[in-house]
């Protein structure tokens, strides 16, 4: 009959392979996507590993923890001259060798459909892949359009869990991913739309625009139903009242010494055809006013629909 292992027990002498019959009840994986062994660019041709924890799973009854406590730089060769290649940062448990590593596995270059390298998962070799970086043909350096991270890839990595609880990674991947590839065909779904409203002559260039929509005296007389007779400049001495009542009628007062008709004369006022202002004032000298008294405000009332009062 064989031994039956109840671990730990005090007064008892363990091994190695006891204790790790107990870690074999954790599922392989990092222990932190978020924190353990994140892949970052640290140069042209280097990543920086941080620090971290996780466990490999060889067998049903073995069990590893890994703990790395300091962040590693890991060095990449060249990329190939003239063909893409797909590379792979492994965290590597090696039972013959008794030990872990970090190890940069080197895809093979191909200029068609370039492939990541395979991973090992045997009882003597075990990888979990971290990332993959993606070395196009001629490159003398990686960016971070050409890391991916892989570590809640079930498939290659994972996220540490014990036998009960399960973290449908894999499942979450895809759903983002599925998500993920309807947000772009709906953008490039706009975008064809877009060229081909240009194409069709449907949309406007800023020039069309700028001709089409810029405001000019016509369109300013088409709105107002009137040519406006003069336009204030900013050189114009301001009036010295303005006033707006409730039914729409302006009213300006400007104060002055000049004649009635000349402050009338000096306002932008719309008159309608049929009716006329009344002008007493025709004989007046110049430096005079129609009463013979001096004219200190004149109110000038601007309407569609009535003529300018003088007060």
């Amino acid at each position: 009959m064989s031994d039956i292992i109840t671990y730990p027990e005090n007064g008892i002498t363990y091994d190695a392979d006891d204790a790790s019959g107990y870690l074999a009840t954790r599922q392989s994986g990092v222990y932190s996507a978020e924190e353990d062994f994140a892949v970052s660019i640290s140069g042209e041709l280097s990543l920086t590993v941080s620090a971290g924890q996780a466990w490999v799973r060889p067998s049903r009854f073995k069990g590893r923890s890994i703990i790395m406590e300091q962040p590693t730089t890991l060095p990449l060769t060249a990329a190939d001259p003239v063909r893409t290649r797909i590379d792979r940062v492994v965290l590597r448990y090696d039972a013959a060798a008794r030990q872990t590593r970090l190890q940069v596995l080197e895809g093979t270059p191909d200029s068609a459909s370039p492939t990541a390298p395979a991973i090992t998962r045997t009882v003597l070799v075990y990888d979990l892949c971290l990332a993959e970086i993606t070395r196009p043909a001629g490159s003398t350096a990686i960016t971070a359009a050409n890391l991916t991270d892989t570590r809640a890839d079930e498939d290659v990595c994972g996220v540490m869990r014990d036998g009960v609880t399960s973290i449908p990674t894999a499942q979450l991947i895809a759903q983002w991913r599925a998500a993920q590839a309807a947000q772009v065909a709906a953008g490039q779904a706009l975008l064809d739309q877009l060229r081909e409203e240009i194409k069709d002559g449907s949309a406007y260039s800023k020039t069309e625009a700028d001709t089409l929509f810029a405001l000019t005296a016509d369109k300013i007389t088409a709105a107002l139903g009137y040519a406006p007779t003069r336009i204030i400049s900013s050189t114009d001495a301001p009036p010295s009242d303005v006033s707006t009542y409730p039914d729409g009628t302006l009213w300006i007062t400007y104060s002055t010494s000049a004649s009635a008709d000349e402050a009338v004369d000096d306002t932008d006022i719309h008159i309608p055809e049929d009716e006329t202002v009344a002008d007493d004032s025709t004989d007046a000298p110049e430096d005079t006013v129609q009463d013979e008294t001096a004219v200190t405000e004149t109110t000038t009332v601007i309407s569609d629909d009535a003529e300018p009062e003088e007060g």
